[in-house]
């Protein structure tokens, strides 16, 4: 996975990723810069340009994140949650080549929230969205878990079950 300069976006892109308007908490952006792109977009596929990451320690954890070869990190974004402290919303905006619904991100969402609850920023995680913005959808599609602390994503009691607990938000 390339991890190339770019540069950083404001909290409200991030935010239009996902965060904050779908959730029942106020947000508001949380500061810093980590820049994230991969390169173009997958073969054939028209995306939206990459925008970067808003956020240091979720562009970290995205430089390092294993995902199939038809995706694509265009943005993300952290929002502070108002009313309990210390915890956030995690936004992460993906071009999927080959997706045809929201249904399509249930597995790559999968392995992001896997992957997210093992560091210190999913310990601080809500809410985790996750947004396909290819340029196939008139709107995004959107994906999400608004109980992500409640959650294990420990693949028990099955992949299966964990992929049907993603709430459909669009798409």
């Amino acid at each position: 996975m390339k991890v190339l300069a770019a540069l950083a976006i404001v909290g409200a892109v991030g935010l239009s990723a996902g965060c904050g308007a779908d959730t029942s908490k106020d947000a508001a952006p949380v500061g810093g810069a980590a820049p994230v792109d991969q390169g173009p977009a997958p073969s054939g596929e028209s995306c939206s340009p990459p925008k970067g990451v808003t956020d240091v320690d979720l562009g970290a954890f995205l430089s390092t994140l294993p995902l199939p070869d038809n995706v694509r990190i265009v943005t993300g974004g952290v929002s502070q949650d108002k009313t309990e402290p210390g915890l956030v919303g995690v936004a992460i905006g993906l071009c999927v080549k080959g997706s045809s619904s929201a249904d399509a991100l249930r597995p790559i969402a999968t392995t992001i929230a896997t992957a997210l609850k093992s560091t210190e920023l999913g310990e601080r995680t809500y809410a985790l969205f996750v947004s396909d913005l290819s340029d196939a959808y008139r709107d995004q599609a959107k994906i999400k878990d608004a109980d992500y602390q409640e959650h294990q994503w420990n693949g028990k009691p099955s992949a299966t079950a964990e992929q049907a607990r993603w709430q459909v938000v669009s798409g």
